[in-house]
């Protein structure tokens, strides 16, 4: 996962977790909450992996 994909997975995260707030009685909250913390977590994990220990792992981009 590209750098700013993983970014863009940390923001969509905060947003899930928003919508967790909002939903109507609360229906869904503890799944969207799960959900919002495994997409922050994953995007976490990526960004604070060293460019190093990332070149060894498959490019997701497609090859010309």
């Amino acid at each position: 996962m590209p750098d700013r994909v993983a970014s863009i997975l940390a923001d969509y995260a905060i947003e899930v977790r928003k919508l967790a707030y909002i939903l109507p009685s609360g229906i869904g909250e503890t799944e969207a909450l799960r959900l919002s913390e495994e997409m922050a977590h994953d995007a976490d994990l990526w960004l604070r992996r060293s460019p190093a220990a990332r070149s060894h792992l498959p490019s997701v981009d497609p090859t010309p």
